[in-house]
């Protein structure tokens, strides 16, 4: 996104901030938004995801469980495992990788799968 890194020039200020569909809209003083040139306006495009739609299927094979979803192209996700499905949401620990396979379809992988006994999964926007 345009704004990703920050704004650079005279002060750098945003003293205006707007927000249209999927855009963020910075107006204020400066000269750089994500290191590129942008003379007082900039603007950040919003990855939204939706609901997924889980494609197949999980796998469990040679250890390694696959899950396939479909989701917002270039949405980033994180995989989350627990032994108990009662636990509170930040007592789930990072499991397992999501790689976008495709523009819109998702892998998630956990290859630890086998050696966890029975485990729940969630995936995690943002990630």
């Amino acid at each position: 996104s345009a704004l990703g890194s920050g704004l650079e020039g005279f002060g750098p200020e945003a003293d205006a901030l707007a927000v249209s569909d999927t855009s963020l809209y910075a107006g204020g003083i400066f000269t750089k938004a994500g290191g590129k040139p942008s003379v007082n306006v900039a603007r950040a495009a919003f990855i939204a995801p939706t609901l997924p739609l889980l494609l197949r299927s999980p796998a469990l094979a040679g250890g390694n469980f696959t899950a396939w979803f479909t989701n917002s192209p270039g949405a980033i996700f994180r995989g989350l495992g627990a032994t108990d499905l009662s636990q509170p949401p930040n007592a789930w620990l990072p499991a397992g990788s999501v790689t976008e396979t495709t523009p819109g379809v998702f892998q998630f992988t956990d290859p630890q799968a086998g050696n966890s006994g029975q485990r729940y999964y969630r995936i995690k926007w943002p990630e």
